[in-house]
């Protein structure tokens, strides 16, 4: 994959140079302003780029040499938010980053993901945000189509997904089932469309709007990943607080992004061990923003359990019953621990 990576790279690094040339010649034949209207042009940002990261290097690096290319002599800028990562991963992030132009780091000692996006949004200056994780690969056009998209939302647009296609790290994709492919934050819709009554969007690949998410507060750094832990919920909580404020959501398949797919998360016990964080995420966040949904929930979820843990002894696989049954497990451990916490 390093080596298509690079090919890949190299293709487009001449490709955007070239059609950079052919831009800037046809402003300058059609516009000659004046000195301050160039100054201004240069300073004025049009995009930025928060790509929060933890521990990974390497895909990170991936990531940068993909984008670099792309925003050569544009208004956009990169800001890597590095969560904690461990000594040695720190210094090879701060070694990716400096001397590059319009690529700025910001370094956090305290870990979550949560707390590296707020970070990341209170340095931006711009109105949009283009979300990217860490082990993303966005396509080699990204920057130019999600400029264009971004012309074309409407205003009261909040959120712009896109599509999240799984890239194994070795070999080949299996045939895997559609939780499965959920947890591996899979999202592959056509067309461009408005989302909101139907939610299937995360905000690790997404264009946000600045002033939507300052109307409605930051990023919950109660919840989100933090270190080794599966927690999420942050993204749900975010969406819902956005449309609740009556801002949309939408989703655009033109924004593309390969997520790059380590093998420890094609196996069982990963699989079953994110799908009962899930479960998890899910309680927590109901308890802290909405206590009446989390015990009708919980009504719900006692009940089938059983049933679930049945059907996972004897087919597992089948359905994914051992991925209903996991989250149903972290879902109940965690409701029943607020409800005793809470009447104690």
């Amino acid at each position: 994959m390093t080596a298509f990576l690079r090919a890949v790279c190299s293709k487009y690094r001449f490709e955007t140079v070239r059609r950079i040339s052919e831009l800037t010649a046809e402003y300058l034949r059609q516009y000659d302003p004046g000195d301050d209207q160039v100054t201004e042009s240069k300073n004025a940002l049009a995009l930025s780029i928060v790509v929060c990261t933890h521990n990974r290097p390497e895909t990170l690096e991936q990531l940068l040499g993909i984008l670099r290319p792309q925003i050569a002599g544009q208004p956009i800028e990169i800001i890597v938010v590095d969560s904690a990562s461990r000594p040695a991963a720190a210094h090879r992030v701060r070694q990716l980053v400096e001397g590059q132009d319009n690529v700025r780091l910001i370094r956090l000692d305290t870990p979550g993901l949560s707390v590296a996006r707020n970070a990341g949004v209170q340095a931006v200056k711009t109105e949009w945000i283009g979300f990217i994780d860490d082990d993303e690969l966005p396509a080699p056009d990204w920057i130019e189509l999600a400029k264009a998209l971004i012309n074309r939302l409407p205003a009261d647009c909040a959120v712009c997904g896109g599509n999240v296609l799984p890239v194994p790290a070795e070999g080949d994709m299996p045939a895997i089932g559609p939780k499965w492919m959920a947890y591996l934050s899979t999202i592959d819709h056509q067309g461009e469309f408005d989302q909101t009554d139907n939610l299937a969007c995360g905000l690790g690949h997404s264009l946000v709007r600045l002033s939507a998410l300052q109307s409605v507060g930051s990023f919950d750094p109660s919840l989100g990943r933090s270190g080794t832990s599966l927690l999420s919920g942050e993204d749900v909580l975010m969406l819902n607080r956005l449309v609740e404020a009556g801002w949309r959501i939408w989703h655009s398949d033109t924004l593309k992004v390969g997520h790059v797919i380590e093998p420890e998360r094609l196996t069982r016990a990963w699989v079953r061990k994110r799908a009962y964080w899930e479960g998890v995420s899910v309680a927590r966040m109901l308890h802290l923003h909405d206590p009446k949904a989390l015990w009708a929930a919980t009504t719900k979820i006692f009940f089938v359990t059983p049933a679930l843990a049945v059907l996972n002894l004897l087919t597992p696989g089948y359905k994914e019953f051992d991925l209903r049954y996991a989250y149903a497990t972290g879902f109940l451990t965690t409701a029943l621990k607020h409800g005793k916490s809470a009447s104690s």
